[in-house]
């Protein structure tokens, strides 16, 4: 058995599993990683779990119990904060203060979507009260370069450092004569879901008659029945609930592309998740998007533009070369600069930066 004393000891803290999602996904990598499990001690609580808001405060408190006395019994050498937007900050402000206390160094991983527009629309109070505690972190990672001009307006520049979402190696596995687009996500408004639904509706008749759209993801808004069945076409369009993990790999076989046209996001895990076997995405020029998908590995369109979006799913349901060639290129990009190793790797640099 490898001598555990020379791991470095980390303090993950993040979101429960059962709510799924990019902040799970990311950091379950970690928990789950041969190579991350290595070189680092791990414990991970998360802080916020999916139900009523007295289940939600009693989630956190206790989490905060068994935070306090791991820090007392343990004495990680550094927190891992997995931070988005809103209650997450505060939530894991409280975190910060104790790692704080027992001259623990921080690192705040950046999540949020909407953690921009969110912070924009504050007060000035309020401002102060999140840069204060984002400023408490000694390096801030933040998802793509695209947000460095904003996330310096915070903290100092020296403290920020681009790692970028990753997924584990795949095989290579696309079917360019699968049936199937995809829509994998919060099944609402900010995820474009709606816009996907009505472009695809109303080009119903261009594409091959045995190609279907699937939506899969949580429904919060509970308006994505409804809004299918008002475009008249459920026979093609079909909402399917939450997508497990272990079903993953049977809903891929079948998907030409996937397609997320959102207003806001960080760096979606569903567009490397899919690229990482060959499933090529129509997306928007939002966020880290553009670093990972372009004209050469899929499509790029503007937030909102339901036209550009009707034409490019003409174009992937129509086009087999076009969608092989970009399929290829989808799963190299992932190879080349996404994968789990990548981003593993950049993380246990900055640990051993910041203990040295």
């Amino acid at each position: 058995m490898r001598n555990t004393s020379k791991k470095i000891k980390v303090l993950m803290v993040g979101t429960d599993r059962s709510t799924g999602g990019g902040m799970w996904t990311v950091a379950n990598g970690y928990i789950s990683s041969k190579l991350y499990n290595e070189r680092v001690s791990l414990r991970y609580i998360p802080t916020y779990v999916v139900g009523s808001r007295g289940k939600r405060i009693f989630f956190a408190l206790r989490s905060y119990t068994k935070i306090f006395f791991y820090f007392i019994k343990n004495k990680p050498q550094i927190l891992h904060v997995h931070m988005s937007e809103k209650g997450s900050v505060y939530r894991k402000g409280i975190v910060i203060k104790v790692a704080r206390v027992f001259k623990c160094k921080v690192l705040i991983h950046m999540h949020g979507a909407e953690f921009q527009s969110w912070y924009e629309s504050l007060g000035d109070k309020k401002k102060k009260k999140v840069r204060g505690i984002i400023n408490q972190g000694d390096k801030i990672v933040i998802l793509g370069k695209y947000w460095n001009n904003f996330v310096s307006t915070i903290v100092p520049l020296k403290k920020i450092e681009v790692v970028y979402n990753a997924v584990p190696h795949q095989n290579y596995s696309y079917n360019p004569d699968g049936n199937t687009l995809l829509f994998l996500g919060v099944v609402g408004q900010r995820k474009g879901a709606y816009d996907l639904i009505k472009a695809f509706s109303e080009v119903e008749d261009k594409i091959p008659d045995n190609i279907k759209l699937c939506l899969y993801g949580p429904d919060y808004e509970g308006k994505i029945n409804q809004i299918i069945n008002e475009r008249e076409t459920s026979e093609r369009i079909q909402y399917c609930g939450w997508l497990d993990n272990k079903k993953k790999n049977d809903v891929f076989k079948d998907v030409i592309c996937n397609i997320l046209p959102s207003y806001n996001e960080g760096l979606p895990m569903t567009i490397l998740e899919t690229m990482s076997v060959g499933i090529p995405n129509i997306a928007t020029s939002i966020a880290a998007i553009p670093e990972v998908v372009n004209d050469n590995n899929g499509a790029i369109i503007s937030p909102g533009d339901i036209s550009g979006l009707k034409e490019e799913i003409i174009c992937f349901c129509c086009n087999r070369k076009m969608r092989i060639d970009k399929s290829k290129n989808a799963y190299n990009t992932i190879e080349n600069s996404f994968t789990v190793d990548k981003n593993i790797n950049s993380i246990l640099t900055l640990y051993k930066k910041m203990i040295q």
